[in-house]
């Protein structure tokens, strides 16, 4: 394929995405398996998309503090949800360092699926808890673990968890946009460090089409949070997670199944 004509579907690909997560605080992790299918290499995807993805969240986050999504003041509510996910997040990454690898990607790539799955469900039938920061800190540290083994599913858990413990919806799209893009900055320098960049003379064409693509989609997904009802978001919200997590295990199903069947066998 061309290389303009490459980078006009990744640009489409990556407006489309990027407007998703500022609009409802999830979706652009699904570049990841676009692409994919373009026949990109991850080592070349993953660096990228979380150099993005940091940009694009301190961009959403602009424009969802201006629309008064969200208050991010020195001594808000919000500010401090956004300190603890953040720290709490950085544990759960450090965790998920020291852990996953002993874990399969199979087995990542699952239970990322089930649980996207698991919160769309408890989301659209309303499941509600009582606030607690012990709830968000857990939600936090799961979700950083997640973001570091897959670079995804962090947030549907986020953005849905503080749905779930009566957080207000858009004050949880803005908390999850600044909070991820603490983090996926953090990720961006733990890739480069240990496994670095991929082809430059792809990387810097993807990187500034993925920048101008989605900076130009934060302020229109913004405006879309604010206008939208309640009611219908979390509807949105709930399926759009469900449908993350079927695509999800969708992708790893005929790995899954041979491993599942190998495992019978043994």
């Amino acid at each position: 394929m061309e290389l303009w004509l490459l980078l006009i579907i990744i640009g489409i690909l990556g407006f489309t995405t990027a407007f998703m997560d500022s609009a409802l605080g999830m979706g652009y992790g699904l570049l990841t398996p676009m692409l994919m299918l373009l026949n990109l290499e991850p080592v070349l995807i993953v660096p990228i998309l979380l150099l993005t993805q940091m940009i694009i969240g301190f961009s959403s986050t602009f424009f969802h503090q201006r629309l008064k999504n969200v208050s991010l003041e020195k001594k808000s509510f919000d500010t401090k949800v956004t300190i603890v996910f953040t720290a709490s997040g950085v544990i759960g990454m450090v965790l998920a360092l020291i852990f996953a690898v002993n874990l399969s990607e199979i087995f990542m790539t699952f239970y990322i699926g089930l649980m996207l799955v698991f919160i769309g469900i408890l989301t659209l039938f309303k499941v509600k808890f009582k606030f607690s920061w012990s709830k968000l800190y857990a939600i936090s540290v799961v979700s950083g673990f997640n973001k570091a083994i897959s670079g995804g599913g962090y947030g549907p858990l986020v953005t849905l968890g503080q749905i779930m413990t009566g957080r207000d919806l858009r004050s949880s799209i803005g908390v999850t946009e600044f909070s991820e893009a603490f983090l996926s900055g953090l990720s961006f320098i733990f890739y480069c460090c240990f496994t670095g960049f991929g082809s430059y003379k792809l990387t810097i064409p993807l990187m500034i089409v993925l920048i101008i693509t989605g900076i130009v989609a934060t302020p229109i997904g913004a405006q879309f949070t604010k206008k939208m009802k309640r009611k219908h978001t979390k509807i949105v919200i709930g399926t759009l997670s469900i449908v993350l997590g079927i695509i999800t295990l969708i992708r790893y199903f005929p790995a899954i199944m041979e491993a599942y069947s190998i495992w019978l066998n043994s």
